[in-house]
């Protein structure tokens, strides 16, 4: 008979399996549930075989003669298209989705090379997988991903969006040198949002204004804690964020910030004035049996340095000033100090800078451990002076 849709149609289930042939070996198969199969009936190496060519009406009568086709000119060429077409299938059956391959990424790149990889992670569980994460990875297309970064940009987070962008170039990056693909989609997508340079710090107007309102603004009294010993030793947030008690040498009033933690992955001694050690002892009685300093809502773990961000984030209309970020706490002790005198060496070694020069990296081996001292407590002296003196209303920059 020959093949067409109403012919097709026409045919109804019985009580065992029967097959309609049109020629060719190209036939359809009636099951007794009613389900109609495309399948193509040929002989290779003396043997007969059979391949489903799709179900009808998901397979259209067109798609199948065509199928049909494909498979007669395999067959004509000496390859069996049954076993050609069951390879692809396991093929597409092992083919990693995004969810999964985002784990393998982790574990066998991003975690042995990256101190940060949690940052990575971060963001892709929460910006990536929620939208792609069911596709496999040879599926995704440039529009996939320049979707998910518009998103990020259109909710207001342009630096995130470039963050991303970098982590998804290293990830798919990563799926071609394992075969999982064999292209970057990201290959020749710039940033998603210009980069701009951060270099806003507080005024000794808004350092007082800032440090005041911590005492008033909604957030937990450890977070302003924390927020006020950044602002005291200009440490960087995560290091902080996740201070733990056995950092801490009350004899020597130091904090050792592990290799593990550092971001130029050396061990960093930070002194500690008397001002940070009162805040750190108020932190122990609010900690209580914490390891860390500042707990988070889970004692057994640190605050998240991102709640740290959200704070200052949350909080702007509050403070009452230029926007500013928790991060330029750091770019404020960094000015600060350089005002008051402090030797460029020795402000770099209070914010654990990496030095340049083949002297101070290979052959300098002091630690700088007094000048460090005193870099924060001449510091800490200003810094009370801006928090008790009288400041100069010449250098207001609050927002009207």
């Amino acid at each position: 008979m020959r093949f067409t849709d109403s012919a097709i149609k026409r045919l109804k289930p019985k009580s065992v399996r029967y097959e309609k042939w049109e020629g060719l070996g190209f036939g359809v198969r009636v099951a007794p549930s009613g389900r109609k199969t495309f399948i193509f009936l040929y002989r290779f190496n003396g043997l007969s075989r059979r391949m489903s060519l799709g179900v009808y009406p998901g397979t259209t009568l067109h798609e199948a003669r065509k199928l049909h086709a494909e498979a007669k000119l395999t067959l004509d060429k000496g390859v069996d298209p049954g076993s050609q077409t069951l390879s692809a299938k396991h093929e597409e059956r092992l083919a990693p989705k995004v969810r999964d391959f985002v784990t393998e990424y982790l574990e066998k790149w991003a975690k042995p090379r990256k101190k940060r990889w949690a940052e990575d992670e971060r963001t892709l569980r929460k910006d990536v997988v929620p939208y792609i994460g069911r596709k496999k990875m040879k599926d995704i297309t440039r529009r996939d991903l320049s979707s998910i970064l518009d998103h990020i940009i259109e909710r207001g987070s342009p630096g995130q969006a470039n963050k991303t962008h970098q982590v998804l170039s290293k990830m798919f990056s990563f799926a071609v040198s394992r075969s999982i693909i064999e292209h970057n989609p990201m290959g020749g997508m710039g940033k998603p949002a210009p980069e701009k340079s951060n270099k806003r710090f507080l005024n000794v107007v808004e350092i007082k204004h800032f440090w005041n309102k911590l005492d008033e603004i909604p957030i937990a009294e450890g977070t302003a804690l924390c927020l006020k010993i950044l602002l005291l030793l200009g440490q960087r947030r995560g290091e902080t964020a996740t201070l733990e008690w056995k950092e801490i040498d009350f004899n020597s009033k130091t904090w050792t910030i592990p290799k593990h933690k550092s971001k130029n992955g050396k061990a960093h001694t930070v002194p500690l004035p008397p001002m940070a050690m009162s805040f750190i002892k108020r932190a122990k009685e609010l900690a209580k049996e914490s390891l860390y300093v500042f707990p988070g809502a889970i004692p057994s773990r640190p605050i998240s340095p991102d709640s740290i961000t959200s704070a200052v984030a949350k909080n702007q209309h509050r403070f009452n000033m230029e926007k500013f970020t928790a991060h330029n706490l750091r770019h404020t002790v960094t000015t600060q100090l350089a005002m008051a005198g402090i030797d460029g060496v020795h402000i770099s070694k209070v914010m654990n800078h990496t030095v340049p020069g083949i002297t101070a990296q290979v052959y300098n081996h002091h630690q700088y451990d007094k000048e460090k001292r005193q870099a924060l407590e001449t510091w800490e002296r200003k810094l009370k002076g801006i928090l008790f003196g009288k400041v100069s209303s010449k250098v207001v920059n609050l927002k009207i």
